[in-house]
């Protein structure tokens, strides 16, 4: 009928117009086009009812006229009747037709519109310090506080990339309220794109609040109402009663609760994954696949997985066809329920010196103790670790002191007591052979000779008490030890008759990992400056094999000695080894014959190091490697930050001139 009304009006419209054309030309020149444009007019075929009524009609009421009868109005008056119709017409018919069509028009294209407004410039925005911050979901993700809400803009599929579950999860994700107008929408996420999947994995975040993983989120804003139904009901009411059975499907969904669950981790404690959502149908039942490659059958609602390795793990609902109705997310696992293969070796040549090889190709092998736990030793996490050390006299290492730690927290403990005790002879060979480079693989440990009476027993201790002042010669406890500092060249400065370079002494703890305090077991003497030296110059540091044991039996395991901020470290259990070494003290050599000298040079190159040892006036020099007649091990050498992490760890920073 709005159709038929508007086909009449716009054919009074024409009639309205016909007046302006015969009064620019002649009235046969009108006549022409107004019956052309009415007999062609279709307004009147489809219902010839209103034909015979415009004869008696078209001369009283103009305005009825042209609405019912435009074909023959114009035909039997066309001077008239044009005269007549402007007048009338144009402020009765078309003041009201515009009005009615622009306004139904508008209406009918705007209702659909208020379900979704169209997004602005932006695909998300929150509240940050009381303003509106608006940018891309991933940005505000990323400037949001915990417990923030983010309001969603886009009906676009938004992509998060490397998400963290755990903070993620601390958020609230809303429909902007102004682009979603229809109440019933709701933010989804997924571990896919669901524009790419058929049935993305849908990711509840509530059960990520404890997870340190990452991944990428999908997010989506999708309407839950049943709007959708009423749409079609124009079309036929019995579809929209159906459409509910389809949405009963999806009303199956699993649901997990990891515990102990964490993909970032290697672990040796199994995580359990427990299912919901099986419904009570017969014939349905929970399934999982590992890595993709079968499909298993779970017998019960919860699963822990007892295979060690890194594999994916993805949880399911198959109805009685055996088809998926409804599945999770996936999780990776990285499991390790196996203790390192430890080996623990003592070389018979020495009788104290220990090496110990661990190894552990999943997770890798992390920390070593020999104290039972109390302290821990840095291994790297690598798949296989090695460490050697050398005592400086008779130590057992009772079953349970040593303790190797993996990745995964499976730990190694030793069952049998290792004994380390010097070999009554050494056969006069020993170490010639050795290889290694002062890293701690091969020892040879000094041990007393006979025949003197010197050196059997064990020597006094001093007390461990330093000089309040600078020093030519080491004051312990009030005893005088024979160590020394002299300046032997210097380039430039004419070094006076009866010069003594000092030193500072200092005590301190070198830092042993996983042992928070400890007690002072380092001495470490440092040069005063002479503020005269301008050009190379050259100190050495004078000391016997007595002061050494003094020191060791007094509780100082090292010998630091320091100029500038050069240092030199060296154990006071002994560090001398080598075929001569072995032969001298076999013959009966006391220890106090061996006079060491450490020297430090000065020139363009920086400081430059060199051990010797003089044994009844022959001068042997001590190479840091395990090579030649004679030679230093576990000796080391570099700047002062060698104080800051474990002897045990340290390695060389510099060559000796020798080496080079």
């Amino acid at each position: 009928m709005k159709r038929w009304i508007s086909l009449l009006l716009c054919a009074c419209l024409t009639l309205s117009l016909l007046p302006a054309w015969a009064e620019e030309g002649d009235a046969a020149d009108a006549e022409a086009p107004v019956k052309e444009v009415h007999t062609e007019a279709p307004e009147p075929e489809p219902e010839p009812e209103p034909e015979p009524e415009p004869d008696p009609e078209p001369e009283p009421d103009p305005t009825e006229a042209p609405t019912q009868v435009p074909t023959e109005a114009p035909a039997d008056e066309p001077t008239e009747v044009p005269m007549d119709a402007p007048t009338e017409a144009p402020g009765q018919e078309p003041a009201d037709t515009p009005s009615a069509a622009p306004d139904e028009t508008p209406s009918a294209t705007e209702t659909p519109a208020p379900s979704t407004t169209p997004a602005p410039g932006y695909e998300a925005w929150t509240e940050a310090d009381g303003e509106k911050v608006t940018g891309t979901l991933e940005e505000m993700v990323a400037l949001a506080a915990p417990q923030a809400k983010i309001y969603i803009a886009t009906e676009k599929t938004v992509k998060v990339r490397d998400a963290k579950l755990r903070d993620v999860a601390k958020l609230t994700f809303l429909p902007d309220p102004r682009v979603f107008t229809q109440g019933d929408e709701q933010v989804f996420v997924y571990a896919e794109d669901p524009d790419k999947v058929d049935m993305p994995t849908e990711i509840d975040l509530k059960e990520c609040a404890e997870s340190e993983g990452e991944m990428d989120l999908f997010f989506r804003v999708e309407s839950v109402g049943e709007d959708e139904e009423t749409t079609p009901a124009p079309d036929g009411t019995p579809e929209p009663a159906e459409t509910p059975e389809p949405t009963e499907e999806p009303a199956i969904e699993i649901a997990v609760t990891a515990r102990d669950y964490d993909p970032a981790r290697w672990t040796s404690v199994a995580p359990t994954f427990e299912l919901r959502g099986l419904p009570d149908i017969e014939g349905y039942s929970y399934i999982y696949t590992r890595d993709e490659e079968r499909i298993y059958t779970l017998e019960g609602d919860t699963f822990s997985p007892d295979e060690d390795g890194v594999y994916t793990l993805c949880f399911a609902i198959q109805d009685e066809w055996g088809d998926i109705v409804s599945i999770s997310r996936y999780y990776t696992v990285k499991l390790d329920y196996t203790e390192p293969a430890v080996s623990v070796e003592v070389n018979e040549d020495t009788g104290l010196d220990m090496m110990i090889e661990a190894q552990d190709n999943q997770s890798g092998v992390r920390a070593l103790s020999l104290d039972g736990g109390s302290s821990w030793i840095s291994l790297g996490d690598e798949p296989t670790a090695t460490f050697g050390r050398t005592y400086a006299s008779a130590t057992t290492l009772y079953a349970g002191q040593i303790m190797v730690l993996d990745a995964a927290g499976n730990v190694f403990i030793s069952e049998e007591d290792v004994v380390l005790k010097p070999v009554a002879s050494e056969g006069g060979g020993g170490g010639g052979s050795g290889s290694g480079e002062g890293d701690g693989t091969t020892k040879k440990a000094v041990s007393h000779g006979k025949g003197t009476g010197t050196d059997e027993g064990l020597y006094d201790q001093v007390e461990v008490e330093t000089a309040t002042g600078a020093e030519h010669q080491l004051t312990l406890g009030g005893e005088t030890l024979q160590l020394t500092l002299d300046l032997a060249e210097a380039e430039g400065f004419d070094i006076p008759q009866g010069y003594q370079a000092k030193f500072l002494t200092d005590l301190r703890s070198w830092p042993v990992e996983g042992m928070a305090v400890r007690t002072d077991d380092t001495v470490v003497l440092t040069a005063v400056p002479e503020p005269e030296l301008t050009g190379d110059h050259e100190y050495q540091w004078h000391f016997n094999g007595e002061v050494l044991k003094l020191l060791g039996n007094s509780g100082i395991s090292y010998l630091v000695l320091r100029i500038g901020d050069d240092v030199i470290a060296l154990p006071t259990g002994g560090f001398t080894g080598g075929t001569k070494y072995t032969e001298l003290k076999m013959s009966g050599v006391s220890t106090r014959k061996f006079d060491y000298t450490v020297s430090m040079s000065y020139a363009h190159q920086g400081c430059a190091f060199a051990l010797s040892v003089n044994v009844d006036g022959e001068e042997y020099a001590l190479p840091l490697s395990a090579t030649g007649e004679m030679y230093a091990y576990d000796v080391y050498t570099g700047t002062a930050d060698l104080l800051e992490r474990p002897y045990d760890t340290l390695g060389n920073d510099r060559e000796t001139e020798e080496e080079q």
